[in-house]
Order: C-alpha cells, then structure tokens, then sequence
C-alpha cells in the first residue's frame, strides 16, 4: 500500500498494459477518493535459455579410488558443455595390498587395508662387492631386496693363490713380486727389443739399451763394429779422380761421373767454343773446347743496293743474292688524274722500293689549278672521241 496527500493507494488495483514490455505505464487508483497515480514500470527482459544438452559423459577422472573396503568415486564430464557427473564405483573383490614393507632380515611383507598380511623371501639382487677379498682376508659382498630395499652383507672367501703384486727390480738377471702373506717369486726379466743409444761404426762399438716390460730394469749392451769401412761423404782428389776415406784411414778412389755439361762459349767458323761438365758425384768441374764450325758462319743480310743484298761470314767470304720482294702494299691510292705508289719489301734484309700505280686516265698528270681542270675535261673528250673510232 503507498499513501500520499492522505490518498491510500493500492498497487494491486490497477492492471499494467503489456506488462511484459520495459517501459510500460501502470495507473493505480486511490480507494478512499479515487486519486490515480501513474507509475513508470522498469522491466528487464529474462537471460535467454541455453538449449538442452544431449549429454556426453566421455572422459573420467577417479577421485576416490575402491579399495578392498570402501567404495570409489569417479567423475565424469561432458564433452559438449562441461558438466559433471559423478558414479560410486564397487568395492575390489580381492585384498588391496600397499608396497612392501620390510619385516626381518629374510623376509618382508605385504598389507591389505582390512589387516591381512602376506609373507615373502626377499628378492636379493646380484650384490656389489664393497671390500675385495686376498690371499690373507676375507671381502664383503652387499645385497639389496629389489621389492623393499632390505639390505644385508655376506663375506667373500679369501683368495687361495697369492696375491703377488706389482714386479720390483732384484738384480740385473731376475724381478720379484711379494706376496702380502710374505711369499716371493722370483722371475728373470723380459726385455724389449731395445733402443739403439750409440750407433756403431767401423772403429767403434756402438751402444743398445733394453728395459723390463714387467719392472723397468734396464741393462745395455755392445753394437759390434761395422766390418765393412765407413766411406764418408766425397772429395775432390784431382781432375780425373774424387775419393772417400773411412774413418779408419782407408781411402776409396773413384773416376769422375760427368754430366751432359753446358756450353758456355758457341763455336764460330773461326774461333772455338767452351763447354762446362761438372762431376754428380763430387761436384768437381771442368772444360772443354768445341771445335770450329766447318761451314761459314754468315751474318744477317744487309742491303747492297736496289738489285742485291749481303751477308758476310767473320772470315770475310760474303755472300751475294738478290731482293726477295714480297707481294706489296698499297700506300696511296691512284685516283682520277694522280697516280698511286705501292711498297715492295724485301723479306730478306728489309730494304723496300716503291712503284708508281697509273690514274683512271692511264696518264701521268702533272697539271694542277683551273687549268688543269680544263685539261683534264680536254682529255677526255679526247679519249671518248678515240674509242668511238676504234669501235667504227
């Protein structure tokens, strides 16, 4: 009920048009009077509903799991909107038991959640050795349960041969190894094939050292001499023969091995030449004259004049030939009224001459300025006019 300037309103009186619209107008009236009072009506449409989901219950998750006495919980959610259902799964039918436990040194155990127990042998694994066993004290093997980690220890039987440790030099002939019980074996050495210290030669003996593999004795012995002599590097001994000498004092001569030599000096039709052989063996060298050429020795060609050119040997004979002109070349073109030149070379000794090439005309002409324009046209005219008459 609203009370207002001694009105008594009801809100139920009234009835609100489309009341379902936001917005909409309600007249409520006053029953003492008949007062009216219009009121504004704020209307806030309901969320849309979510269509129904045809539930797909695929995936599981276990929160509780079953055990041999109470039940297990699993939950399962929607694939398409999410939502969750939860299932009470049975109790198991056997005994759940837990990890094993240790219970004494042979045995160990397994529990179920209702009390019930199983007994079991350890399993013990291969061992690890934890101190070796030798010939004067007993070793210690550890083992390990592989299901509940129990561990236990048992002895290794001392070893029955002798533990003879590493070699030690005795003398020059023999190595020992002791025993820890005191027992010694004695052993002669066993030497490498040994290191050439000191090379041995035709006057000295030379030095091998060998060292024990076992204990690293090392003892040396002689190199015989070289029976043969030691002929050293080569000297010169004179032009025909080198020689090598042993460090005994015996001396090796031996003839020169010349090479192909080298021509220092060419011969000539009037001098001799030099050629220089040196020994591969030693390096001693020497010379030797080439004999003179039997033919002359002619220079280059020279130009004698126009006709012919010369060459002369040292001896003074010469020798006399003519031009050998190449084809020629064409140095001014002829034209019209002047005639041209070609060079001819001599392929010989170079000298070159020069040959007049005739105009169109077939004339030398010598004429030049307007006159000789008026001359040239004069001629031909004139030619013109002459072959007219040879061909009547």
């Amino acid at each position: 009920n609203l009370k207002l300037e001694n009105c008594s309103f009801n809100a139920n009186v009234a009835v609100v048009e489309n009341k379902f619209l936001e917005g909409s107008v309600s007249t409520i009236g006053c029953q003492a009077n008949g007062s009216t009072l219009n009121i504004n009506v704020n209307y806030t449409a309901p969320e849309p509903q979510a269509p129904e989901c045809h539930h797909d219950f695929y995936y599981c998750i276990t929160i509780i799991e079953p055990t041999h006495l109470t039940t297990g919980i699993d939950e399962y959610v929607c694939d398409n909107c999410g939502e969750t259902e939860q299932h009470v799964t049975s109790k198991l039918p056997g005994h759940t038991y837990d990890e094993y436990q240790k219970y004494n040194i042979v045995s160990h155990k397994l529990v179920c959640d209702c009390g019930e127990s199983i007994v079991e042998n350890h399993a013990w694994n291969a061992g690890q050795v934890i101190t070796p066993a030798t010939h004067t004290e007993f070793g210690t093997k550890k083992y390990t349960c592989i299901e509940c980690g129990e561990t236990t220890t048992e002895n290794i039987p001392k070893i029955e041969e002798h533990s003879q440790f590493t070699c030690n030099k005795h003398d020059s002939n023999m190595h020992k190894r002791v025993c820890e019980c005191g027992y010694t074996v004695y052993e002669a050495h066993t030497w490498n094939a040994g290191q050439v210290i000191t090379p041995a030669t035709h006057t000295e003996f030379g030095t091998k050292k060998y060292t024990c593999i076992e204990c690293g004795e090392t003892t040396t012995e002689n190199i015989p001499k070289i029976e043969e002599h030691s002929q050293f590097t080569y000297n010169k001994h004179d032009s025909i023969m080198h020689n090598r000498v042993c460090e005994c004092g015996y001396t090796v001569y031996e003839a020169h091995t010349w090479n192909d030599g080298e021509v220092i000096v060419q011969p000539t039709h009037t001098t001799v030449g030099s050629k220089k052989f040196t020994c591969t063996i030693c390096s001693e060298t020497k010379t030797e004259d080439i004999a003179k050429l039997e033919s002359h020795t002619h220079g280059e060609w020279q130009k004698q004049d126009d006709v012919i050119h010369t060459k002369t040997c040292e001896c003074g004979n010469v020798v006399y030939a003519g031009h050998v002109w190449d084809e020629g070349t064409v140095t001014t073109e002829a034209t019209l009224l002047k005639n041209g030149v070609r060079t001819y070379v001599c392929e010989d000794c170079g000298f070159a001459k020069t040959e007049d090439i005739k105009s169109t005309l077939g004339c030398r002409s010598t004429i030049t300025g307007s006159f000789g324009g008026f001359v040239a046209v004069v001629g031909i005219a004139a030619i013109a006019l002459r072959k007219k008459k040879e061909t009547e």
